[in-house]
């Protein structure tokens, strides 16, 4: 349901069977399978994005997001896939949505997942910490969206962020407002 080209060139497809990822090495192509259960814990990924530090993120439609760390030194792709840290974000660790559409990676390495259900959630720097701590944070109609199924997000060139949604038009957030 999504594509995604990393910083390595490789390719990462989101599918309803897994994530498929496509390296290219001279005149061939490998394809590495994850599957939900094994390598990953759901089968059911419909997004990805990536931060600037190579992390990658995945959404899925049964249950929330899961975060792969940043590719190791390793040479061989397909061990360094699966040695990976995974992590997986739910209600217990503070993401509190079950469908995730999209994610996207905002130019101040903030993330923001837009919801089926849940509204839209931003993964970011807690400003009250005295030490890096990431935090999420929830807007719903309550904070003043339109609705609560978000489909998409983009940012503009003045770092305003869009979202769009089903049903309730489009949103520009602009700082802490709506």
């Amino acid at each position: 349901l999504d594509i995604h080209l990393d910083k390595d060139g490789h390719i990462w497809l989101a599918t309803f069977g897994g994530i498929n990822v496509l390296s290219f090495m001279n005149d061939s192509v490998s394809v590495e399978h994850l599957r939900g259960g094994r390598e990953i814990p759901s089968d059911q990924i419909v997004s990805i994005a990536e931060e600037k530090n190579g992390a990658l993120w995945f959404g899925t439609y049964d249950g929330g997001v899961f975060r792969m760390a940043p590719k190791s030194s390793t040479k061989n792709f397909k061990l360094d896939i699966l040695s990976r840290k995974i992590i997986y974000y739910n209600q217990q660790n503070g993401f509190n949505a079950k469908t995730i559409w999209r994610i996207f990676a905002s130019g101040s390495n903030e993330l923001w997942f837009a919801s089926v259900e849940d509204g839209l959630l931003r993964y970011r720097n807690n400003p009250g910490a005295d030490t890096l701590q990431r935090i999420f944070e929830k807007y719903t109609d309550k904070e003043g969206l339109p609705c609560n199924q978000m489909l998409c997000t983009f940012e503009d060139k003045e770092k305003n962020i869009w979202i769009g949604t089903n049903g309730g038009g489009l949103c520009k957030f602009m700082g802490d407002i709506f």
